[in-house]
């Protein structure tokens, strides 16, 4: 059994696995007794209802990260998103259309990055650093064109309101479907060699007959498309907006995904890990809060959480 248990801890996944583990157990204790809310079920519902757009966020990172690359675009993504969809169901658009056209701009923002990316060879950073600050400076102006609520059929809140069995948001629950989607998709297909090939040796991955560049353009749209979903979710559940809305939540995304062991020079990690991440800064987050952490410390802390992921996925790597 002792034997069974090192070679499992000897694999870089596994061991990040039970990492993550011991560290929620150890919140969830530590946590309740500084407050007794933590381990509700209603604070259970809260949380993943607040988590879930950065999860998505963080699902669709996780691949891009895996190839080596970074996006810092999908805040910015998402809180445009949410004012393209706010403002076409005031003008009276269907919901249902209202949503495609949304989700087609927002995987076309996406497209663009990846175009830049792919087939100009162009910095992930510089070219991302750019669409977040396009697209953010976009939200203030439509910000000023007036609030983003009211919508005339109300049935567009169900989905951010909506709990299945009571208790788990809807939301979360599709968060939990996506996740299953891409560990499927990388499980039974090429799909997951590939991406990791080309984190691992881009030039190796070519060579091999990978397609590197369309592989790049597709994972920067499917991050697009997931922006915008998100954005989508949001505004269902917040039931308003404001233009700084989703500052910030690339570097969450970010962060959850480093914390669950995707390397970030790219070639390692798992979707399971990414999970387990979101979990963990979820209710981090929420403990911080419900304790009375100030809102710098507690960017202090995430900050000093990507550093040790960094470090420590980079010495492991090695």
């Amino acid at each position: 059994m002792n034997s069974k248990l090192r070679n499992a801890l000897a694999d870089y996944n596994i061991r990040r696995y039970f990492i993550l583990l011991f560290i929620l157990a150890a919140m969830l204790i530590g946590f309740s007794f500084k407050s007794p809310v933590f381990t509700t079920i209603s604070n259970f519902t809260n949380v993943t209802a607040k988590f879930a757009e950065i999860g998505l966020l963080s699902a669709s990172m996780s691949l891009v990260i895996l190839t080596g690359n970074i996006d810092l675009s999908v805040g910015s993504v998402m809180c445009f998103s949410a004012f393209v969809v706010g403002s076409l169901m005031q003008a009276g658009m269907p919901i249902a259309g209202a949503i495609i056209l949304t989700l087609l701009i927002a995987s076309g923002i996406g497209a663009i990055n990846g175009a830049f990316i792919a087939y100009m060879d162009m910095q992930p950073v510089i070219v991302t650093l750019g669409t977040m600050t396009a697209f953010r400076g976009l939200c203030y102006v439509m910000k000023k064109g007036g609030p983003i609520r009211g919508f005339p059929d109300e049935s567009f809140y169900n989905f951010g309101a909506g709990r299945l069995f009571g208790f788990i948001p809807y939301s979360f629950a599709l968060l939990c479907l996506v996740f299953l989607g891409l560990f499927v998709l990388m499980k039974a297909s090429r799909f997951g060699m590939d991406i990791k090939a080309i984190g691992n040796n881009e030039v190796a991955a070519a060579y091999s007959g990978i397609r590197v560049r369309a592989y790049k353009f597709l994972l920067f749209t499917f991050n697009g498309l997931i922006a915008g979903a998100a954005g989508i979710i949001i505004l269902s559940r917040m039931q308003g907006l404001e233009a700084s809305l989703g500052d910030g939540y690339e570097f969450d995304a970010i962060t959850m995904c480093l914390l669950g062991g995707v390397s970030i020079q790219g070639g390692k990690g798992t979707l399971l890990g990414t999970f387990l991440g979101i979990i963990v800064i979820g209710y981090l987050k929420s403990g911080m809060n419900l304790v009375n952490i100030s809102a710098f410390y507690q960017s202090a802390i995430l900050g000093v959480i990507i550093l040790l992921s960094v470090v420590i996925g980079s010495i492991e790597k090695r």
